[in-house]
């Protein structure tokens, strides 16, 4: 489940796509996503930002200029400008 909070939201009812703006919290199991703005495309299962984003979780804390994120795959693109603190429990 991925929820959203901002403080404007444009829903389209046909796609299920949504576009959020102002102070925008993505929240995606242990995963807290803020930013300015996201747009999530629900044939996808994608969350985009085009503006700087930042990721906390227990295990880690990066910023980045824009980002995606493929929920299918549990795959995320950071781009620009990415800087992050992981977490020494993390295994890569």
């Amino acid at each position: 489940i991925l929820t959203l909070t901002a403080r404007r939201g444009v829903l389209n009812t046909a796609t299920k796509d949504i576009q959020v703006s102002g102070q925008v919290v993505a929240r995606h199991g242990n995963y807290t996503l803020t930013g300015d703005a996201f747009s999530y495309t629900h044939d996808l299962k994608m969350l985009t930002s085009q503006s700087p984003v930042a990721i906390h979780s227990p295990r880690l804390s990066i910023t980045a200029a824009r980002m995606t994120v493929d929920l299918n795959t549990q795959e995320t693109e950071l781009v620009g400008d990415v800087k992050g603190i992981l977490n020494d429990a993390v295994s890569l």
